[in-house]
């Protein structure tokens, strides 16, 4: 409510109750004929008329202004959504400059001196090239089927990475190849019995000592014989790293040991998108 103004309309309201309290005393009617009295007696009953219909208008008006209220939530709702429609522009524009400043990038660096051409022979003693490739991406991992943990561990992660990504079909399949270090004991046939323990899907390759070194050399693979038991076994140490080929054959990226199967689906899904981007 409306502040009480400490002059006319309190003072009449406290003038009027003072009159009030004489309603009853016998020297009231005397009092009250007082013309002087009865003029100053309107007055202000006048005044506090006045002074009660201006609350009720305040009043009032409070009412009109809180029906006005959802008009407000409207015009911020609108506000919101203009905003939003920004941000999404804002957001888009970031994005493609990005893809821009990418497709430059790429063409000032090339492709990187990794992967290149190779002739091996697969588990059925079919030749494999890095040509028949072409057309799909490749999960490409270089190891040895007597290894006693690393490479069994990598290649189930890859196999799950390989089987989550084709599940997608928003994206296109990958092909894992499993490239051997240890041609001396890795047949095709034992390459076989070794990919399918993993999966189908993997083609296992192998060949001459010298068509392995070639092939290493084109990857940037180190691999080096150790020593011979007196059972005559040995361990095969190598790099344990895996890459990702795209469909024109070029080299994408590296994984190490350090990755892990959610990092690896991710970064992969974010290349295949990418490179879709820029072949469009």
């Amino acid at each position: 409510m409306l502040p009480i103004p400490r002059s006319s309309a309190f003072r009449s309201f406290c003038r009027i109750k003072e009159f009030s309290q004489f309603s009853t005393s016998s020297g009231l009617q005397t009092y009250f004929h007082n013309k002087a009295f009865r003029s100053e007696f309107q007055a202000r009953q006048r005044i506090f008329r006045n002074f009660l219909r201006g609350q009720r208008r305040f009043q009032s008006s409070k009412k009109d202004h809180s029906e006005k209220t959802p008009i407000s939530w409207r015009i911020s709702i609108i506000c919101a959504a203009l905003g939003g429609l920004y941000a999404l522009h804002l957001y888009n524009t970031m994005k493609n400059q990005e893809l821009r400043e990418a497709r430059e990038k790429r063409k000032k660096l090339g492709t990187a001196a990794i992967g290149g051409s190779y002739e091996l022979v697969d588990f059925d003693g079919k030749t494999r090239t890095d040509k028949d490739f072409l057309g799909q991406w490749v999960l490409l991992y270089f190891g040895f089927t007597h290894c006693p943990d690393i490479c069994p561990d990598e290649i189930e992660k890859l196999v799950k990475v390989v089987d989550k990504i084709d599940s997608d079909k928003e994206l296109p399949n990958i092909q894992p190849v499993f490239i051997t270090v240890d041609p001396a004991r890795d047949t095709p046939k034992a390459m076989k019995q070794y990919c399918e323990e993993f999966s189908p899907k993997i083609i296992g390759l192998t060949g001459p000592k010298e068509k392995i070194d070639e092939a290493c050399k084109n990857y940037r693979v180190y691999y080096s014989k150790g020593p011979e038991d007196e059972d005559g076994d040995y361990i095969v140490d190598h790099t344990i790293i895996a890459y990702l080929m795209n469909p024109k054959g070029e080299f994408v990226e590296y994984f190490g040991k350090n990755k892990t199967y959610d990092t690896l689906v991710f970064e992969i899904k974010e290349y295949m998108r990418k490179y879709a981007v820029f072949e469009d």
